[in-house]
């Protein structure tokens, strides 16, 4: 997929750069990160990218808002997603809540792009993790 921005000051179009692309799809993308970041935090005794039974937590998500915002010369990036939490087995969800972040791009190449949208991810996540915390004891 390519990469999405949107040049008009309203930010009402999105256009796709035709020579940048993701080497992986955004949703299996952030699958992963948010796998990995989870890991890193020791946020709970296993956690893994795909299952469908077993008595844990299961995470969730939609993808509303990822793409570069260019401002004249300085860009940002808008990340917005909505994750929901859910205990297997129980009939409804602990936690659906939608997180937004701007971050500004530090650079004109795309590593400065990508290392926005991480730093973007590694907030949201970090309020995410303390939103479950806090639903699940």
């Amino acid at each position: 997929r390519a990469l999405l921005f949107s040049d008009d000051a309203d930010h009402r179009e999105l256009q796709q750069y035709h020579y940048y692309f993701w080497s992986i799809s955004p949703p299996s993308l952030l699958r992963d990160y948010l796998v990995d970041y989870l890991r890193a935090a020791d946020s709970a005794p296993v956690v893994v990218g795909d299952f469908s039974t077993g008595d844990g937590l299961k995470i969730s998500g939609k993808i509303f808002g990822f793409e570069r915002l260019n401002q004249g010369k300085n860009a940002v990036v808008n990340v917005i997603l909505e994750f929901r939490l859910d205990r297997l087995g129980e009939s409804g969800p602990r936690l659906v809540k939608t997180y937004k972040e701007l971050e500004p791009v530090n650079g004109v190449s795309m590593d400065d792009t990508v290392s926005a949208f991480n730093r973007a991810l590694d907030r949201m996540f970090a309020n995410f993790t303390a939103d479950a915390a806090q639903v699940v004891r």
